[in-house]
């Protein structure tokens, strides 16, 4: 799991539930030896880069009112990016923005 929190617009928590593809765990381990190496390396730096970006075509508000219409733009965002690393977007769970 993934916890991010801190955009330009404001600040948002954000929490991303991920799986490994079975055929990627030998690839991952053989580069980061562990799991929080592997997040820390590729997929936290990945989510902060494209959460910015999505979201600042919007506003405070609109993030906070029309949350249910930006997480599937920043599931498939995500997903596109980590697809090559081998590794599933499960869920994004907007859960507070201020």
């Amino acid at each position: 799991m993934i916890e991010y929190e801190d955009v330009d617009c404001g600040n948002i928590d954000l929490n991303v539930r991920y799986s490994i593809r079975g055929d990627a765990v030998g690839d991952i381990y053989n580069e980061y030896k562990t799991q929080q190496e592997f997040v820390n390396a590729s997929l936290a730096p990945a989510v902060r880069s494209i959460t910015r970006e999505i979201f600042s075509k919007y506003g405070t508000s609109e993030v906070y009112n029309e949350r249910e219409k930006i997480q599937p733009e920043l599931v498939k965002a995500i997903q596109s990016n980590w697809d090559k690393l081998g590794v599933d977007v499960e869920e994004i769970y907007l859960q507070e923005v201020r």
